[in-house]
């Protein structure tokens, strides 16, 4: 059930993405500009131009009308993610009551922060495979009310690592930037959903502070003075049942940002020598629930409902305008039915007041055939309830909308509850813009790596070495998967068939504009059977090579059963899909032998970074043999570069596409520098 829990913990505010674009190429499905990197190879195109000429190159216009750069809108951007002035804005303990009185919950108005959070692309080309990493989630009642006991803070373990789900470019209507087209940074008219998860455990559930320690990291000690975090701590310490609370689930939506420079601004900057960063500037949206086990971490599993056709817009004929898809739970304890458009209901201008769709209800109908189109499905709809789409309203529960169906005849209540009926979302304006899929299958790792095949190597025998405890999920060639029929777990066999789509490189440094759709390899699909709804399945590519390679999962049931590479591309959040992109295999052997030299590592690796990630260079300028010659420095890298720190805020690089002969290459280095070192010291002495 995920969101769908109670209490919810509802959340607004700003927040600021500080993402480096150098590496992107592409700034929305079909529009290419220039091609900057090599993302399968994981190295900048100098195009015959030393790194000096490159960069000069990288951070001037480009020849679109109007000019971009060609380092899109934020080039010193540090991969950061922050939350401004993020508060829980409500609680909620039943269907639609929601409490916005901080006099009754001392957790309302509470400031709610992702901890050292850290944007990065499994997919720099794409747009569909943001990774967000954090050390915590921190909750700060004020000083007057205090929500948790001691210092009135909890500190989050560590959540796990939020992926994009839900990517909707059709969000804002007629926004894409107050800067308009001046700027590569359109994606305010957007909004992507994200979901992490982290456990609270039983040594965290403590009645009272020790007076002698005065940081109480993680642990979450009720109070009087709120009764939502009173009752999430009864629920954890209640162990019975079929399924105990694990924790809780953080669903939340970005929409809305944009920077405050244009292109041509940027460009003028740069020229004069400035390291301007322009970071985004949007809102976030969010719910935090309980998490039980079983659950997913990543996504709510649920009734899935998704897009039946477009909807017309009056500002734009260039591109059709889906509604993004949603996700309800039916409680037949309640008779609620409860919905999710935390990413799907339309927007109108640069404050985000809704698009007029006319009245917006939920309703229930026979079900369409399996695989057949909705929109031919013409049976009557009995309404469910209706959606108040104002803004204001909408951001006080996080677009989570209760809907009474107790009004519904006792047949019509049984045939919802059970498999006889779909949810649709219907609009006065523009029709049923939303059915109900049959099946929603969840890919939990849905952003995923692995290392290309050596010579004489196989996915069979690469394979196997990966999946052990000690190796992090998104590494092991395989995803856990969750299937749901209707909103239930499914019981018996599920087959569905697993398209694999390569989706790199989608420009040509050659050409400026070309845009290559995923292509979609015809020879890899394969039929999967998956019992009793949960399990792993493989993410394996059917051929070597580095680059990222996209698993589209198609039950029999999903409608439509086939995609055009266009729509695909533009539809990505009404697919089950997941990525696997494939590091590339170098041979450095003749280098490890000879012992590496700072200019192995510079054109090898660090070049990659230097050019295109120069906000890594602030620490340490990777372009400083003196620096790297240090027995610090070499320290230092190995300590960052180590796989352990993979699923860590700490880790390095941030894009997390160093391969593993690259990262053995810098190890070689290293050690070869202390070593020197210590000789130097002994000789000395």
């Amino acid at each position: 059930m995920g969101i769908f829990h109670y209490p919810r913990i509802h959340v607004f505010g700003t927040q600021l993405v500080n993402a480096g674009t150098a590496n992107n190429d592409s700034i929305g499905p079909g529009t290419e500009i220039s091609v900057t990197s090599d993302s399968q190879r994981v190295q900048p195109v100098l195009g015959g131009r030393t790194p000096e000429q490159f960069r000069s190159w990288l951070i001037g216009l480009d020849q679109s009308d109007p000019p971009l750069l060609r380092c899109q809108w934020n080039y010193y951007g540090d991969m950061s993610l922050r939350f401004l002035d993020v508060r829980v804005v409500s609680v909620q303990h039943e269907p639609d009551r929601i409490e916005t009185d901080p006099d009754a919950d001392a957790l309302i108005g509470s400031h709610v922060h992702l901890d050292n959070a850290v944007v990065c692309d499994n997919d720099p080309e794409g747009f569909n495979t943001t990774q967000i990493f954090a050390d915590s989630l921190t909750i700060r009642s004020g000083p007057d009310r205090r929500a948790f006991g001691g210092t009135g803070i909890f500190v989050s373990r560590r959540p796990t690592r939020a992926v994009t789900r839900f990517l909707n470019w059709s969000r804002n209507v007629s926004f894409h930037g107050v800067l308009g087209a001046n700027t590569s940074g359109g994606a305010a008219g957007a909004s992507a959903g994200f979901q992490c998860s982290f456990e609270i455990a039983r040594d965290d559930l403590v009645d009272r502070p020790d007076p002698a320690i005065d940081q109480f990291e993680h642990h979450f000690i009720a109070t009087d003075e709120s009764p939502t975090i009173q009752r999430l701590v009864d629920m954890l310490r209640r162990q019975g049942g079929p399924r105990p609370m694990r924790g809780l689930t953080f669903r939340y939506n970005l929409h809305l940002a944009y920077p405050s420079h244009t292109d041509s601004d940027l460009a003028r900057r740069f020229a004069a020598g400035e390291r301007t960063e322009n970071p985004a500037v949007g809102v976030v949206s969010g719910t935090i629930a309980p998490w039980f086990v079983g659950e997913p971490e990543s996504a709510t599993a649920g009734r899935a409902m998704n897009p039946t056709k477009p909807y017309p817009n009056p500002y734009t004929r260039s591109r059709p305008y889906y509604l993004a898809p949603a996700v309800a739970h039916v409680d037949e304890a309640r008779k609620v039915l409860s919905i999710d458009l935390s990413s799907t209901l339309p927007a109108d201008g640069k404050d985000g007041y809704p698009f007029d769709l006319g009245a917006i209800t939920v309703g229930a109908r026979r079900p369409t055939e399996p695989a057949a189109d909705p929109n031919d499905n013409h049976h009557e709809i009995h309404v469910i309830g209706t959606i108040d789409p104002d803004r204001d309203r909408a951001r006080a529960c996080s677009y989570l909308y209760d809907l009474d169906y107790s009004h519904l005849s006792d047949k019509e209540q049984r045939r919802l509850e059970g498999d006889r009926r779909e949810l649709v979302l219907d609009t006065a304006l523009a029709g049923v813009l939303l059915f109900e899929t049959e099946h929603q299958v969840l890919l939990d790792s849905e952003c995923n790596y692995l290392e290309d095949l050596a010579p004489g190597q196989s996915w069979r025998s690469a394979i196997p070495p990966l999946r052990s405890p000690s190796t992090p999920t998104p590494m092991q060639g395989r995803s856990p998967i969750v299937i749901h029929r209707r909103g239930r777990p499914v019981t018996g066999p599920v087959r569905f068939t697993v398209e694999q789509w390569r989706t790199t490189p989608s420009g040509d440094p050659a050409n400026f504009g070309f845009y290559q759709y995923p292509i979609k390899i015809h020879s890899a699909a394969e039929v999967v059977t998956v019992n009793e709804g949960w399990g792993t399945v493989d993410l394996i590519p059917a051929t070597s090579g580095p680059g990222l390679r996209l698993f589209r999962f198609v039950p029999s049931t999903f409608w439509p059963q086939d995609r055009s590479p266009d729509v695909f591309s533009w539809l990505i959040c009404a697919e089950f899909y997941a990525t696997t992109r494939v590091l590339p295999h170098d041979d450095y052997g003749a280098i490890l032998q000879r012992g590496p030299t700072f200019a192995d590592v510079y054109e090898h690796v660090f070049m990659y970074y230097d050019l295109l990630m120069p906000a890594m260079n602030v620490r340490l300028p990777m372009d400083d043999p003196s620096v790297w010659e240090t027995p610090t420095a070499a320290r230092y890298l190995k300590r960052v570069i180590d796989p352990a720190l993979w699923e860590s805020t700490r880790y390095m690089p941030r894009t997390r596409d160093l391969s593993a002969p690259r990262r053995e290459l810098l190890n070689a280095f290293c050690d070869a520098v202390i070593a020197r070192h210590g000789a130097h010291q002994r000789e000395g002495t």
